[in-house]
């Protein structure tokens, strides 16, 4: 260790560190020791302190203004390496680069403003983004990547209660889209599932399930585009018949999604053209759209 430090005061000497210029073309290498100890000793830096650090014994870079606790030697990581202002990159080779941003774990990486990369091979980048998967990524504004191998993009994203942070769990999802306006008002405009399952959510869209309690029950679309369809009892497809009000305008998506019991939409029937005849059980979804005369199917999930 001896050597090393001698070699290195030599290499800032040659190089103009700590003169009063830099010499003209000379290349600079700073090199650690072949295997990095198991319990090195401290950084030698102490306090909140603007400052480039080569931190030898961990392989770790730090370049910036950073609070005290950042400079200690359990806020870096071996092989890690923080730019900017007061980030952290805890976890082995694990990178933060902006503004208060924090990696706690290997190969994790977070840039932006205030953004938490919290599983092995998570990223968190934009603003008030968190990613608890493993390999999950978190690109936008205040999003939650929860789940294993989940992407979230966009903003507040609505969440998802049970999640599983480390293994494949075919209920959580793998994709969202948030279109929501704050904390307090989290919404998704898309969600796939690890299952292949797909929801797409209208900006404008029923607060409620529709219960269809009689046969050849008419549901009012309007400016709708997601509607959750359930059936009163008894669950016989063929006495809960709905019929669907025309469309608004041409090009108007409509997905229909059977949540409770066993509803019937058939081909021909009042404005509709199906493939078939469908019997919608829970889970199934249906996407139409209006062609400006009748609900054309564009996709049925059988589910």
């Amino acid at each position: 260790m001896k050597k090393f430090w001698i070699s290195f005061q030599l290499v800032m000497l040659l190089s103009g560190f700590g003169t009063t210029h830099m010499a003209l073309s000379q290349s600079v290498l700073f090199e650690g020791p072949a295997n990095l100890p198991s319990n090195p000793p401290n950084p030698p830096i102490i306090g909140s302190t603007k400052a480039w650090l080569w931190y030898a014994e961990k392989g770790a870079l730090r370049f910036g203004d950073f609070e005290p606790s950042f400079w200690e030697k359990d806020s870096m990581g071996r092989s890690s390496s923080a730019w900017g202002t007061d980030n952290r990159a805890s976890g082995l080779q694990a990178m933060a680069w902006g503004q208060d941003n924090i990696s706690t774990k290997s190969d994790a990486t977070s840039w932006g403003i205030d953004n938490l990369a919290l599983a092995s091979q998570a990223t968190a980048f934009g603003t008030f983004c968190q990613a608890e998967g493993q390999a999950s990524l978190a690109a936008g504004s205040h999003l939650f990547a929860r789940s294993y191998a989940e992407i979230a993009l966009g903003q507040y994203n609505k969440l998802q209660v049970n999640h599983n942070p480390i293994t494949f769990d075919s209920s959580n999802y793998i994709f969202t889209l948030g279109n929501g306006t704050t904390s307090l008002n989290r919404s998704n405009a898309l969600e796939i599932f690890k299952n292949g399952k797909n929801r797409f959510h209208a900006l404008n869209f029923i607060s409620d399930t529709i219960n269809v309690v009689v046969d050849n029950q008419m549901i009012s679309v309007e400016n709708l585009s997601y509607l959750k369809i359930k059936a009163s009892l008894p669950d016989i497809a063929d006495q809960h018949t709905l019929i669907l009000s025309n469309g608004i305008k041409t090009g108007q998506l409509l997905y229909l999604e059977c949540i409770l019991n066993s509803c019937q939409f058939l081909d021909g029937s009042s404005n509709a053209e199906l493939t078939v005849n469908h019997d919608l059980q829970p889970g199934d979804i249906l996407h139409l759209i209006w062609d400006g005369e009748q609900w054309l199917e564009i996709f049925f999930s059988d589910n």
